[in-house]
């Protein structure tokens, strides 16, 4: 594994890491860091004589050689980690099924993913929700915030196989 520094007026310090393979390639390139939506990717600028505008180029999807329409999912949500290992090609869904819990001002209810004490209560009782095909399923209603949890993260490695984004990453079962 090798560092590639990246290039920044706001954060200083910030390198990507790549496998040593790979570096002699990338390390021709200045190559910058970008913060958006809570994470830090790295890239470079192309100028497009044609359409005459910059084109970003992130560092990996060059890597992996992705395609337009082909996302690529870092496994440990460290996306200043290009090496191979931790990066996989895959569908908007499969990317987003791997996401972490979502931080919202107006609802935060809980503290694990895919669980909520809204929704009628049902007698402070805590539920458990996972989305399966675009639509939002009941897992169902437990008597506490850890058991919901639990529940979720089954249901998860269940439907999302290898993209589960469990809540308790050594405590679930497959």
């Amino acid at each position: 594994m090798k560092e590639i520094p990246l290039f920044s007026n706001k954060w200083s310090n910030k390198v990507a890491l790549v496998d040593d393979e790979d570096y002699d390639e990338l390390i021709k390139y200045k190559w910058r860091v970008r913060f958006h939506n809570r994470n830090y990717y790295a890239w470079r600028g192309k100028w497009n004589k044609t359409e005459k505008r910059m084109e970003i180029i992130y560092m990996a999807r060059v890597i992996l050689g992705a395609c337009s329409g082909v996302e690529v999912d870092h496994i440990d949500h460290d996306e200043l980690n290009c090496q191979k290992q931790n990066m996989r090609l895959c569908n908007h869904f499969e990317n987003i099924r791997n996401a972490r819990k979502c931080i919202s001002k107006r609802n935060i209810t809980s503290k694990y993913k895919g669980v909520s004490n809204k929704g009628g209560n049902r007698r402070r009782k805590w539920r458990a929700v996972i989305r399966v095909n675009g639509k939002d399923k009941l897992i169902g209603h437990f008597p506490t915030e850890l058991e919901a949890a639990l529940a979720y993260d089954s249901d998860a490695k269940r439907y999302y196989g290898e993209f589960a984004h469990t809540n308790f990453k050594y405590l679930t079962t497959q």
